[in-house]
């Protein structure tokens, strides 16, 4: 089976799909100097899990020519390499990376080496263009309360006459 960055991003999005999952995740804002694009980027809707990001590659030439990716590694908790399958060998990967292949079929995806967790505080700019740019969003104006909140009365409150 062929493989594209597409097909293998439908995947990672299969894989990812409780999380808020964003795919071509821009670092920050598009102009100025340092912006950096991640081939899929992972905020699982959780307090405790990690943040991933995903550097997805077709070609053998592709990965070996790669030196941006180094530059991902603030950008998320786990890093890893997403592959068609036997493409890369697990010992080609850095210690700081981890290694999905896409399984013969190209219908799921296959730990080979599983990623490290690494403590980084992410950058806000990621967080900012993720809210920014890629929020759903419908134009229409959050709902307005008419009638004050009504709070729980004290104890204090309540044994008073």
């Amino acid at each position: 089976m062929t493989h594209t960055e597409g097909s293998i991003t439908r995947l990672l999005a299969e894989k990812h799909w409780k999380d808020i999952f964003i795919a071509q995740c821009k670092t920050g804002q598009s102009w100025g100097l340092g912006l950096q694009i991640l081939d899929a980027w992972v905020l699982p809707r959780s307090w405790v899990k990690p943040v991933w990001g995903y550097e997805i590659k077709v070609s053998r030439s592709d990965f070996k020519r790669d030196d941006k990716w180094r530059v991902y590694l603030e950008y998320c908790h786990r890093f890893a390499f997403v592959v068609p399958h036997g493409m890369i060998v697990k010992e080609e990967i850095p210690d700081e990376a981890g290694l999905l292949w896409t399984s013969k079929d190209g219908k799921r995806l296959r730990w080979v080496k599983y990623a490290p967790t690494r403590d980084v505080q992410i950058p806000t700019s990621i967080f900012h263009y993720v809210l920014i740019w890629r929020a759903a969003f419908d134009g229409s104006a959050p709902p307005i309360e008419t009638e004050p909140a009504q709070l729980p009365l004290s104890a204090e409150a309540i044994t008073r006459d």
